[in-house]
């Protein structure tokens, strides 16, 4: 008898235990800030060049304009053709906590290979102007290169970041396409929504940007909702979702991406694991590349992303993925993958693009690590060798690594021993988390300073 009140005094405990956390972290987990009250103008904005549904020779576009059902169209030519195709756009409103806004999409086909193409979009009297985009030549399928960013959710002004996105464009104007890894906006609100097509500067009109959606994308609840504005901003994932997983795959010369959904609840990873397996088993692609918000190895600690981790890791690694870009925890890491032979694929990386910046516990998964930047991907395809290279916001190579394919093997060498790490507590998370976790930031990156010494 006496064993048995031991025992329901300790599951009360428990209990009791459980009910305070869930009290006081209630609103960090499930509760979501108001939105301030807005209106969407007569105005085109937000107007997003991104891939379509059908290969690399297909795209789609998106843009805003109104609170009301109306007629929308896409003019689209080549370039030294007198020929010019005017496509309806589908429109749908999208009502949120505090207002409405009018999407308007279009879907193109009919793209060939090589070319150059200008395109404008009309609502009524409003005209936008010109913008011009290139298709991947047929001589080029073995031989692109593509840009990664992760997390980039300004949440004060885009200034900044759309002054680096300029920036970064100009010295990289051979890129095909843009990948994001979530949290493109700080939270599902109309003024982050324009801070952050804002913040992509001149790349959002001129080269196809393709995100998987981040947690900050999604509304918190017991159950998660993604923003019912996102699919529209990014509206291959209209006709691509599996049972409401906003999930993706496409073609790109001779890679092919695979975009998951982390964010929703562990449940629905039974459906994305399925789909992700079927697709990579009938991939023919020399080069196969998988994008999620969440990292698989967490650089704060084993027990992060646990279903995450436990879902794809295997399907992964099975099948034999290239490149995972992962995003969500605000640091740098960067992880190959070690067999009997070697250091090979899959190559883990994490990065960031935000001007926060979050403390990471340096668990021993990553061989490469960095705090107080931020960061950007710049991937390069020859043929059976690709080129991983990390920048920092100044333009600097930060990392270097080398994959090529040989005997059935994907080869990972490290060419960034001679750069030296940045790992320091960046001034952000200083001044926001105050003394005593700068502190313990302090102590841990000496530890791992000692640790690393000692390799």
């Amino acid at each position: 008898m006496k064993k048995i009140n031991v025992k329901i005094a300790i599951s009360a405990i428990i209990i009791l235990g459980l009910a305070i956390l869930t009290i006081v972290r209630w609103n960090a987990w499930f509760g979501n800030p108001d939105e301030p009250a807005y209106s969407t103008a007569n105005k085109i904005n937000r107007l997003t060049l991104t891939l379509g549904n059908n290969g690399e020779y297909s795209r789609a576009f998106s843009w805003v304009y109104g609170e009301s059902q109306s007629e929308g169209s896409l003019d689209i030519t080549k370039v030294g053709s007198t020929d010019t195709s005017s496509i309806p756009a589908e429109c749908n409103i999208c009502q949120s906590r505090s207002g409405k806004t009018a999407y308007f999409r279009v879907y193109v086909d009919f793209l060939t290979p090589g070319a150059d193409y200008k395109y404008r979009v009309k609502n009524g009297n409003e005209v936008s102007p010109w913008y011009q985009f290139s298709t991947l030549a047929d001589s080029a399928k073995n031989n692109f290169s593509f840009l990664y960013f992760g997390d980039i959710q300004d949440s004060d002004s885009s200034t900044i970041t759309r002054q680096l996105m300029n920036e970064i464009y100009e010295k990289n104007q051979e890129s095909q396409f843009v990948l994001l890894g979530g949290d493109f906006i700080e939270r599902p609100m109309d003024l982050y929504y324009n801070m952050a097509h804002e913040g992509l500067g001149k790349m959002a009109q001129e080269l196809p940007i393709l995100a998987v959606p981040g947690n900050h994308e999604y509304l918190k609840g017991i159950v998660r909702k993604i923003d019912d504005r996102y699919p529209y901003a990014f509206p291959y994932f209209l006709k691509s979702n599996v049972k409401k997983n906003h999930v993706f795959s496409f073609p790109y010369g001779n890679a092919r991406f695979y975009f998951l959904d982390s964010n929703r609840d562990f449940w629905n990873f039974f459906e994305q694991r399925s789909w992700l397996k079927n697709e990579l088993q009938k991939s023919d692609a020399q080069w196969n590349i998988v994008v999620l918000h969440h990292p698989i190895y967490s650089l704060k600690g084993g027990l992060n992303n646990w279903f995450v981790k436990r879902f794809f890791r295997s399907v992964i690694e099975k099948s034999k993925v290239d490149i995972v870009f992962q995003a969500h925890e605000h640091g740098y890491g960067r992880r190959r993958t070690t067999d009997e032979v070697g250091h090979c694929t899959p190559l883990y990386s994490v990065s960031y693009f935000s001007e926060k910046a979050y403390l990471q516990d340096f668990n021993g998964d990553y061989e490469r690590w960095g705090t107080a930047n931020r960061y950007y991907q710049k991937i390069s395809i020859n043929g059976d060798t690709l080129s991983f290279r990390t920048y920092t916001d100044q333009h600097e190579l930060y990392d270097d690594v080398c994959l090529t394919k040989s005997n059935g093997r994907t080869i990972a060498t490290d060419n960034a021993n001679n750069i030296p790490e940045n790992v320091i507590v960046p001034e952000w998370f200083r001044r926001v988390k105050g003394e005593k976790k700068t502190q313990k930031y302090e102590q841990l990156i000496q530890d791992w300073k000692e640790k690393k010494s000692k390799q």
